[in-house]
Order: structure tokens, then sequence, then C-alpha cells
């Protein structure tokens, strides 16, 4: 990697930077150098609330959690890698609005439940002629969820109560393969360029106008020096400053060597954090199999609070879902300039799947049953990004989708339609550290064409930081 790195310089100090004509000015777009990597380790905690409203009754949740993540991101001419794996600590606890119960059971919940997600997705690009753009895709995910809840119940006038305690361990896995066409190119280290530019293009720092090819370049070195990894973090920012400053140098950019230029360059590289830009399109049809397993016991204990009857009871239920699908998706993201970005996809897909069910009540009986379903999903989503300076990201996204079931063995059928929007702001306050906040309005309708309907609406926010190991 060393040797591209020279190479680039010595390649720059070759070119014709004293050109006198001015070039276009770079579009975002533009950028397909693709040896790229990214990875790190960050560490998340937050707090959100959640409000509904459904049937007149209200109600809500207050959550912590607690996050480690590990992100992977590559890219070269034949392959492109995204992947994570996230331990979740989260806990919730429910708080009824007694205002809408007259005479029901409003219900107090608090749980707990840890979770595992591992996932990787992979695009092979065939070695074809240049610009033909058609891959074969794999795709792996595994979910694993422990959840310990426990629900208790009060009768508004005091006449009755229960108490509850569900223990439930699930497990999801799925994989993908398919195949399309299109690419969604990285650029977010050519942004990164044009705004250390633009910065020291205002400061009055450079010699002559602007060029194409300066952004490309120091977009390229960037790239590759994000290429290492460098757990001293000093270290990293001498490599980095040393590199940008002998490009700046070679293609006769600077005026002088200043103070003002090594403050620039410095905040440019050691506190910038852009959210990921990138630019394409893509198609692609997919094959996925998935098998969602669940374990869990429930205790259930029960009085009237006028008399001695008490009834208690311990279920054990099981349930194992396979499922295929066939999964049909376009993909479009532009870079609309340097601060702005919008992004949309659409997805169509079938499922058939076949549930297995047992629930056995200790010292009662056993009950076993089986559902065929068949659902038709269509969703959509469409997302618009600010990015005024590299510390700060303000987004909005909207997102639809419905999904229509059917189940042969009890011959049921519904429709169930969800429409989310959300706006968010993030900003970096230290080369380590980015604090967020966001605000997200959920609408779902659900009926099953008979007898039953149901509107729900609900808002959260939800507030936190992230903390970047590297």
């Amino acid at each position: 990697m060393q040797k591209i790195l020279y190479t680039i310089c010595i390649t720059s100090c070759l070119s014709t930077s004293t050109a006198q004509e001015k070039s276009p000015v770079f579009n975002l777009k533009d950028y397909k150098y693709r040896y790229q990597k990214y990875q790190g380790i960050g560490f998340n905690g937050g707090l959100s609330q959640d409000a509904s409203r459904s049937h007149g009754a209200g109600g809500g949740w207050g959550s912590i959690a607690l996050s480690g993540n590990y992100l992977l991101s590559q890219s070269t001419e034949r392959w492109q890698q995204n992947g994570w794996a996230n331990l979740n600590l989260n806990g919730q606890y429910n708080y009824p609005d007694r205002s809408f119960f007259s005479g029901n059971y409003p219900r107090n919940v608090s749980n707990f439940s840890p979770r595992i997600s591992l996932n990787t997705q992979n695009k092979f690009y065939l070695p074809k002629r240049e610009g033909s753009g058609f891959f074969v895709e794999g795709n792996l995910m595994v979910d694993a969820s422990p959840t310990i809840a426990s629900y208790g119940e009060t009768m508004v006038n005091g006449s009755f109560f229960s108490k509850q305690e569900e223990r439930v361990k699930k497990g999801w896995g799925s994989a993908e393969l398919g195949v399309g066409k299109g690419r969604l190119e990285l650029v977010t280290d050519a942004a990164t360029a044009m705004f250390m530019l633009k910065d020291l293009e205002k400061a009055g720092c450079l010699s002559r106008p602007l060029m194409r090819e300066d952004v490309l370049l120091l977009s390229q070195v960037i790239t590759s020096q994000n290429n290492f990894r460098f757990f001293d973090t000093r270290m990293k920012r001498i490599r980095q400053l040393q590199l940008v400053d002998s490009v700046l140098q070679s293609r006769g950019l600077l005026k002088t060597s200043s103070i003002q230029n090594f403050a620039i360059l410095n905040d440019n590289l050691y506190f910038t954090n852009l959210s990921p830009r990138s630019s394409g399109s893509l198609w692609s049809v997919k094959w996925r199999s998935s098998s969602n397993v669940s374990r869990g016991t429930n205790a259930y204990e029960g009085r009237l609070f006028d008399t001695i009857h008490t009834t208690d009871s311990i279920n054990m239920a099981i349930s194992n879902t396979l499922a295929n699908a066939l999964i049909l998706t376009y993909t479009n993201s532009i870079p609309i300039n340097l601060y702005w970005q919008r992004g949309w996809s659409i997805q169509l897909f079938g499922t058939l799947a076949e549930s297995k069910f047992k629930n056995t009540i200790v010292n009662h009986s056993v009950s076993e049953f089986q559902n065929n379903g068949f659902s038709a999903n269509l969703a959509g989503s469409y997302n618009l990004i600010y990015t005024p300076t590299t510390r700060s990201t303000y987004s909005f996204s909207c997102r639809s989708f419905s999904i229509y079931n059917f189940e042969s063995t009890t011959v049921s059928r519904s429709l169930n339609e969800q429409l989310v929007a959300n706006v968010s702001a993030r900003r970096w306050i230290s080369p380590r550290y980015q604090v967020h906040a966001g605000l997200s309005i959920n609408a779902n309708i659900w009926t099953d064409f008979a007898t039953s309907y149901n509107l729900r609406m609900s808002q959260s926010f939800d507030a936190g930081f992230t903390y970047f190991l590297y």
C-alpha cells in the first residue's frame, strides 16, 4: 500500500498542474476509486420514549439501551462487502394511560432482552467488459434474542389482580442468493476532499483555482489512508498530514507552508466523520430461505380480591417457522451536491411459510397445530441527507410497506399497512464521540377484511451518544 501512495504522489508531480484552463467542477458521481476499506468498533448508549393510541386506549414505553458494534465495508473491482456484528442490551418499561381504561385492565410491562446480530452482504462482479455491472449476490444473517418479561394487570376498581412472567429464547437465520446489475460507488472520501479544499480556498491559502484533478487525486490519497487501521490515533494523524501536505505541495496548490494550512488540514482529517455517501443504482433478484425458532415458558398467577379464588398455570410454547421468499429490489442513490444526498428504493417480494406450534400447559393439556401461509409485500423508502459541515448531519426519511397475508390452514386473510417518518440529527463533538437525537412518527392499519380493524398511531423520541474505538 505504501508503494501505491508514493506512486500517486510521484504521478501528481508529473501531472500538468500548471494548466491555465479550469477543469469542470468535480462531481461526486465521478469518483470510482474502488479499493476502499472501512472498519470500526463503536459503543452506543441511549434513551428512548414511545407513546401510542389504539382503539381509544393509550400508553407508552420508556427504554434504555447499550450496545457494541463492529462495522466493515470494503470495495474492489470484483467484490463489494458490507458486514456488521452487534450486541445490544435493552431494557423497557410500559406505562399505561389509565384515563383511557374504564373497567378494563391496564397492563404494566417490563422486560430485558439482550440481542446478538451478525450480518454479511457480498456482491461478486463478473469479469466482463467494463461497465457491464452484472453481479452474483450472497448474504447471511443470524439473530438471537433471549427475553425476560414481567406483566402485571389490575382492574381500575381494584377487584382483579394478575401477574405473569415470560421467558422466551428466539433465534432467526436467513441465507440469500441472487443476481443483479448495477453498483453503488462509495464517494465519502471525495466529499471529505472537497470540504478540505473549499476550506483552504475560503481561507485564501490556495495559489491557483481548483481543478478537477486536484479533488480526484486528494480523494484517492484519503481513501488509501483509510485502508489502514491505527489504534494509535497520533500516528494516524501524522501519517495523513504528511501525505496530504505532500500532494498539495506537489500540485502547487498551497501558497506557503503556514500554521493556517496545518489547522485546516488537521481539522478536516482528524475531526471529520462524514456519514456514508454513495452514488449509483442497482437492481437485484434474490431467493431467501429463513428459519425462525422460538422456545418460551409463561408462568401466570391471578386472583379476585374479594374471593379466595386463585389461578396458577405454567405454559411452555414452541414454534418453528420455515419460509422461502422471492425478492425483487431496485435502489438508487444520488449525491445532489456536496451538501445534499438523496436516495430511494422499492422492493417487491412474495413469501411461502410453514409454521408449527406446540403449546403445553403443565399438568393439563398439550395442543399442536400447523399453519401454511402466503404473504405478498410491497415496500418503498426515501431518504434525504443534509451535511452542512463535516461534523453535522441532518436526515429525513420515510418508508411504507403493505403486507397481504393468507393462511390456508385457517382460511383467513389480513392486510397490514404501515407508514413511518423519521427526522434525526447527529453531531461529532470530538474524533471519537458523536451525539444524536431523533423523532419518529408511525401509522399502522390492520384489518382481517371481516370484523377486525385497528388503527395505531405512535410517536417516539430517542437521544444518545456513540463512542468509536477506531
